[in-house]
């Protein structure tokens, strides 16, 4: 009687906490973005008077001749974007990509990126945002920690699940799972896309019309193409599956059963059987009386495992020159035969699990994961962030008032350079007037020896006297 009893208050208190979340929309509090301390960076007057639009115009025209962004002017820039009406994003997305491609760029700054994430949030451009954070190489947009959570949090309180989910895949590309609040964030944010939006559709490679024959180009080395299977990933499922896997081995505090539910069924995505059945393996060997893992897991695994495709060990291979990435992609697949070991292997393991007693019933993956982050001590992450934004705020004012500062001084030397330069020449012109008599006789002589050559060269003149023959005739 009392196990129902606790069943149903379980299911009561997580119905409760859902409808609470579904009330606060949000994971972060509105502290978390320490606006206060931001605000006084933008309180200063060469901020207030600046217009984004007029500004981000000079800075187009400056680079026209240029071709170069001013590390000073982009971070001013930056932190005025969200002034710019919706019609004129186009100005701030084209004045990152010129930043991005000068030489200025270079060491890359967090605090222009953190300006941007801030701005577009605000602005309500975060579909822009996300493109260009996944065109590393045209913007290079590298958002901090803070940022990245500011983020997730934006999409997640939106409903944006996909979006949200693309941002975790940028996490996973860049292997850096040592912020604990940005690995929770992205993990309720690709379990919400698996479980809600996500359609599984898998990548298909551009049909290659056979009517028109192929034309070859003359190089001096055939490069072949290589796949590494992280940043050349075209199918989301990979990607999805691989940050799942990912983030279930590495975000700290995970409930073992569910990292791995979220590792296998990652493992099961990322089509990585053999490794996946190794791992199943490996935690069935574990001496613990505990569950190894939820039957969700195990089903999800064997559809994924059932469904994937194979590629045809005969099939001769392409000849140099022709391989695309397509074709190095398609040899990663499972032959057949070693998809047909995976499954008999997988059956075998199913078995020792079952009479083992090793599987664990009941499950709903996007409640255990809400339950776990909730769980978490999100208020001290939050404030642990909110020092160092509090501190990075401070620190990125005092570096641009004390660049503005050698700006001016920059600038007024320039100008005190440039009219001394102007006396120099002035005084030069003047030296040659008042010597002009004084070297009378050279100036003259130099004047005739210039006459003789150009009338020699008028003179001269190319004919061609007989066929075959080219003569020159002197008057």
């Amino acid at each position: 009687m009392a196990a129902p009893m606790m069943k149903t208050l379980r299911s009561l208190r997580n119905l409760y906490c859902r409808h609470l979340r579904d009330v606060r929309r949000t994971y972060l509090s509105d502290s978390y973005s320490c606006d206060e301390a931001w605000k006084k960076r933008l309180d200063k007057s060469y901020i207030e008077k600046l217009d984004a639009k007029l500004f981000g115009i000079e800075l187009w025209t400056k680079s026209d001749t240029t071709h170069l962004v001013k590390r000073l002017d982009m971070n001013l820039f930056a932190t005025k974007l969200h002034t710019l009406s919706n019609e004129d994003e186009y100005i701030a997305k084209e004045i990152i990509y010129r930043f991005r491609h000068s030489q200025s760029s270079f060491p890359i700054q967090d605090s222009i990126g953190h300006a941007i994430v801030r701005s577009y949030i605000k602005a309500g451009w975060a579909k822009e945002l996300l493109q260009m954070i996944k065109d590393k190489d045209r913007y290079g947009i590298f958002p901090d920690f803070q940022a990245m959570c500011m983020l997730l949090d934006y999409l997640l309180t939106e409903n944006k699940y996909a979006e949200a989910a693309s941002l975790a895949y940028e996490v996973m590309l860049q292997e850096d799972f040592s912020h604990t609040l940005t690995n929770l964030l992205s993990l309720i944010a690709v379990v919400k896309h698996f479980t809600r939006t996500c359609t599984f559709q898998r990548y298909e490679r551009p049909a290659i019309n056979t009517d028109e024959e192929p034309q070859y180009v003359a190089v001096t080395i055939i490069t072949n193409p290589h796949y590494d299977d992280h940043f050349d990933i075209k199918d989301e499922r990979l990607l999805l599956g691989k940050t799942m896997y990912y983030l279930g081995k590495e975000t700290q505090g995970l409930p073992k059963t569910l990292s791995r539910t979220l590792q296998l069924i990652g493992l099961g995505l990322y089509e990585k059987f053999e490794l996946a059945n190794q791992i199943l393996e490996s935690w069935l060997q574990e001496d613990s009386a505990d569950g190894v893992i939820h039957e969700f897991a195990l089903q999800k695994y064997s559809e994924y495992l059932e469904e994937a495709p194979t590629r045809d060990p005969n099939k001769p291979p392409v000849k140099m020159g022709e391989k695309t990435l397509d074709d190095e992609i398609e040899l990663l697949r499972l032959t057949p035969d070693e998809k047909a070991s995976c499954i008999e292997k997988l059956n075998a393991l199913k078995s020792q699990l079952v009479s083992n007693k090793k599987l664990i019933g009941e499950f709903n993956l996007e409640n255990a994961v809400e339950e776990f982050i909730w769980q978490q001590d999100l208020p001290k992450l939050e404030q642990e962030d909110s020092k160092v934004l509090e501190s990075n705020y401070q620190r990125w004012a005092e570096e641009v008032d004390n660049r503005l500062k050698m700006y001016v001084v920059e600038e007024k030397t320039r100008k005190v350079e440039e009219e001394i330069q102007k006396k120099l020449e002035a005084l030069q012109e003047r030296e040659e007037l008042l010597t002009y008599f004084d070297h009378l006789k050279e100036i003259r002589f130099y004047q005739k020896s210039k006459e003789k050559e150009v009338k020699k060269k008028e003179v001269e003149e190319d004919y061609v006297a007989a066929p075959g023959e080219r003569n020159v005739k002197k008057k």
